[in-house]
């Protein structure tokens, strides 16, 4: 079991998309540090994610990793998944 340590990616600064989707439970990165995570995360996993608030670095949320998928995959299942 892995944990990794993600900042929280803002929609107001991220061309309006928000990393994690925490309304999906739903996480995925296109760049580096999602080809990173995409080779070395496995299922049992944790990935717990930051953010600075009022000058506070705070853990925002956290997913414990149940199953890795493509982002295709996860469109069509009924279920959500960490995707990347």
């Amino acid at each position: 079991m892995a944990s990794y340590l993600i900042p929280y990616l803002d929609p107001k600064k991220n061309d309006g998309e928000e990393d994690p989707m925490l309304t999906e439970y739903t996480y995925g990165d296109v760049g580096e540090r999602g080809r990173i995570l995409s080779k070395n995360v496995k299922q049992g996993d944790f990935l717990f994610f930051h953010t600075n608030i009022r000058g506070f670095n705070q853990l925002t949320a956290y997913y414990y990793v149940e199953k890795m998928c493509s982002v295709a995959d996860a469109k069509k299942s009924p279920q959500r998944y960490y995707c990347l």
